[in-house]
């Protein structure tokens, strides 16, 4: 299910979002909606059925290679990222075509203000993908923060590439696989292929065009409304502090100095670390987990009506491998083998 926000794009139908951005307050999304309409972006090029890509790093976020334009530059994965986020510097040096018009987009539990664009190619391991739409922001010094002085972190693959392909995190193997999604959706009366078990499965719903939403409990809690969120860094778990205060969990403990700044990089003031008892989605269930209190935004835990509790992040996926199935509508949580 897409539920609020432009839900059209997340359907492909370019054309009636374009139309909805306004009364949507997007936009600044207008010029950027229209191209796609005309033009079909994130085409898919003939060749390989699946691929295997390394993990650059893998701590505190997952990382990759991939080549944007001319130049091989590293990657975050983040499946809280609705698009393909391009550091704005990056983006002026390979001259990536720009939209007029500013927005604004959801990540990493804040608002940021974004412009648009769009890069000819992006190749992803053994898949190269055509028309590609960029937010583009400053990223430099979230990249210190997450890296610190190493090779730069140019980007953020987001939910809208990912949707090009059925892909799995696998945090035991290290590496993100990648399927096309007509050889999966072709499978799709067959026993899963991949290691994999249905049984491991949750539903997924989607909000808000490109947020990952799956129903979960800490420790006895109610069934709560947890965004699929892989890019937070050094946590399982975060919510605002009233959903904590709700939860009986309070802020404490220490927090590391490439943290703090990420924190205040993107969002002004410091998340405080807290201790998550136990943590169960489906069949997932992990305990203790660390977690960030205050790291989602009151404004944005209630956008478009919808009530978010909290999301789940790396650390609660470190023996698991995730898989998106989007045609099914599911999330499969699937132990080390």
């Amino acid at each position: 299910a897409l539920t609020g926000g432009l839900g059209e794009c997340g359907r492909g139908d370019y054309r009636a979002a374009a139309t909805l951005a306004e009364a949507a307050g997007e936009g600044g999304r207008i010029a950027s909606l229209e191209h796609f309409a005309a033009d079909p972006p994130l085409r898919l090029r003939p060749g390989a059925d699946s691929c295997r890509v390394p993990f650059r790093e893998l701590y505190p976020l997952a990382m990759v290679r991939a080549k944007l334009l001319r130049e091989i530059m590293l990657f975050a994965v983040d499946t809280g990222a609705p698009c393909l986020l391009l550091d704005q510097s990056a983006a002026r040096r390979l001259g990536v075509r720009l939209f007029e018009g500013r927005g604004q987009i959801a990540w990493l539990g804040t608002m940021h203000a974004v412009t648009y664009g769009v890069v000819p190619s992006f190749e992803l391991g053994d898949f190269t993908l055509e028309n590609v739409p960029v937010a583009v922001l400053p990223l430099r010094k979230y990249s210190a923060a997450v890296h610190g002085a190493k090779e730069p972190v140019a980007g953020v693959i987001g939910v809208e590439l990912l949707r090009a392909f059925t892909p799995t995190l696998d945090y035991p193997e290290h590496e993100l696989v990648l399927r096309r999604r007509t050889l999966v959706a072709a499978a799709a009366a067959t026993p899963v292929s991949d290691g994999g078990t249905v049984e491991n499965a949750v539903p997924l719903e989607i909000w808000s065009e490109s947020e990952l939403m799956v129903r979960g409990r800490v420790r006895d809690s109610r069934p709560l409304a947890l965004w699929l969120h892989s890019g937070f860094p050094e946590c399982g778990f975060g919510a605002s502090a009233a959903t904590l205060d709700e939860l009986s969990l309070s802020a404490g403990g220490g927090i590391s100095r490439a943290i703090r700044g990420a924190a205040t990089v993107l969002r002004g003031n410091a998340w405080a670390r807290v201790q998550i008892p136990s943590i169960s989605i489906g069949r997932l269930r992990e305990g203790p987990v660390s977690g960030w209190s205050g790291a989602l935004d009151g404004a944005l835990a209630t956008r478009h009506g919808l009530g978010r509790d909290g999301f789940i992040s790396h650390d609660l996926f470190r023996d698991w491998r995730v898989t998106i199935d989007w045609d099914a509508s599911r999330v499969r949580f699937d132990p080390e083998k």
